[in-house]
């Protein structure tokens, strides 16, 4: 949960009030008063977000049907939801084995609640930080390493932009660390230039595309594809998963055989006494 706040998972509270939904991001209509939310905790909500590496999509199939039970003749009526069918969510990229899946919430989810987690990159943020990677490799390619040492000051700045803690302070030190360091350089005036442009560039950037940009520039010099290094932070091994992980093959969903028990969640398998369903 990259673009998640500290300290947020730990306040069940404000968690569940941050992350309900409106009956109508379900489709559900008529049946339910304006002021309704829900909380879904299913296999959809296991799915974090990440715009640059999402790789699954949720199919349109939910259907009502309250398996022909009436309203004045079945006390099973209200005993469980009319809503159903809903597709475990396909596929729409390979996905490496034992890497991370993610599914976009949709930019209106991030934007209403930006206020709790903060601005999150989103497609076209992450275009815009890889063509300014890309920029910046190109123009330093082989730079020396006072240059280096000048954008990896930079990089410490851009963190503070991040949370709008910069302050004259911080440029004003930064100018001074560009004068040292350039009057070692033999085209100096040429090289000046370009780290001016390139802090004209930075301070023109959006914080969501700040964001999308690795936290160094030791890191961010190498990196030829923001996909692949954001990928490869979402791969975990399988020792890991052998040990964190949770196996979801014990619930299906189904239509109970008891009578006016109506559709629920089934057992797939036998359960051991004292194991976690």
């Amino acid at each position: 949960q990259f673009w998640q706040r500290p300290g947020l998972e730990s306040n069940w509270n404000e968690y569940l009030m941050n992350f309900v939904l409106e009956p109508t991001d379900f489709g559900l209509k008529s049946s339910f008063s304006l002021d309704s939310h829900f909380f879904v905790p299913g296999t959809g909500a296991l799915a974090n977000c990440h715009f640059l590496l999402n790789n699954i999509w949720e199919p349109d199939t939910l259907q009502q049907d309250s398996l022909h039970y009436h309203r004045s003749k079945d006390p099973g009526v209200g005993a469980f939801s009319t809503y159903s069918g809903y597709h475990t969510p396909v596929k729409s990229k390979d996905i490496p084995p034992h890497a991370e899946i993610f599914g976009s919430y949709g930019h209106i989810w991030f934007e209403e609640r930006e206020e709790v987690i903060g601005v999150v990159p989103l497609e076209k943020d992450w275009e815009s930080a890889q063509t300014f990677l890309r920029d910046l490799q190109n123009r330093f390619a082989n730079a020396s390493p006072h240059i280096d040492l000048i954008l990896e000051a930079l990089w410490e700045l851009m963190k503070l932009m991040q949370e709008e803690e910069d302050e004259d302070s911080d440029w004003n030190d930064l100018a001074r660390l560009v004068d040292d360091q350039l009057r070692q350089e033999d085209d100096r005036d040429v090289l000046l230039s370009e780290i001016k442009d390139v802090i004209q560039q930075v301070i023109d950037l959006e914080v969501e595309v700040l964001k999308a940009l690795p936290p160094s520039w030791r890191e961010s010099k190498s990196i030829t594809s923001l996909y692949d290094y954001e990928l490869s932070k979402s791969i975990r091994s399988l020792e890991w998963l052998q040990e964190h992980g949770r196996c979801m093959d014990g619930l299906t969903p189904g239509n109970s055989s008891i009578p006016q028990a109506g559709r629920g969640a089934l057992a797939a398998r036998s359960f051991a006494p004292g194991e976690v369903v």
